[in-house]
């Protein structure tokens, strides 16, 4: 009997999320959690924000969209696997 294990997909180039003077006019810092789907590609795909300031939703996400993976594989073969995605906001002055 083989079992059909899914190695997760593996991060291989993020992008630095910047979010600019008009997402930070009120100092708003913090944390933009993001789900998203891995595709065979290693390209993100469908992505949705799970938590976070509304200001900073939008820098994350284009950054995430940036992403590539190694994609996660079932039997050697490439499959598409959701992320939980953490993107910090620190403001920097």
């Amino acid at each position: 009997m083989t079992e059909s294990t899914v190695v997760p997909p593996k991060l291989i180039k993020s992008v630095r999320a910047v979010a600019s003077l008009d997402d930070l006019r009120d100092f708003e810092t913090g944390n933009v959690v993001i789900d998203a789907v891995v595709g065979p590609d290693g390209e993100v795909h469908l992505i949705s924000v799970i938590s976070g300031p509304p200001s900073l939703r939008a820098p994350a996400m284009k950054a995430v969209k940036q992403y590539q993976y190694e994609p996660a594989t079932q039997n050697g073969q490439p499959v598409p696997a959701h992320v939980n995605i953490t993107i910090r906001f620190r403001f920097e002055s």
